[in-house]
């Protein structure tokens, strides 16, 4: 389970920045960009939201990964005999 977990979240932290970025360069989020700000929206200003959207991402898989590290149960590790 915890090699899984690590897997997932290792993924994770390669597409979610990735798709974030990817998704606010191509214009798709220029409606939240009109909403923040009052200028026109630029190219710049598409990467400046992609780049912190992707930092945000980054930082919601780490706490994910945290989160899911917390409450997972121990492999039980059986003792070795004493002879």
């Amino acid at each position: 389970m915890a090699a899984t977990n690590l897997m997932i979240h290792t993924l994770l932290m390669g597409l979610v920045p990735l798709i974030t970025f990817v998704v606010a360069k191509r214009g798709t989020l220029d409606v939240l960009l009109e909403i923040l700000s009052a200028e026109e929206v630029s190219d710049s200003n598409r990467t400046v939201l992609g780049g912190l959207l992707a930092l945000l991402g980054v930082n919601v898989v780490i706490v994910s990964f945290m989160i899911c590290a917390w409450y997972e149960t121990p492999a039980i590790v059986p003792a070795k005999k004493r002879e």
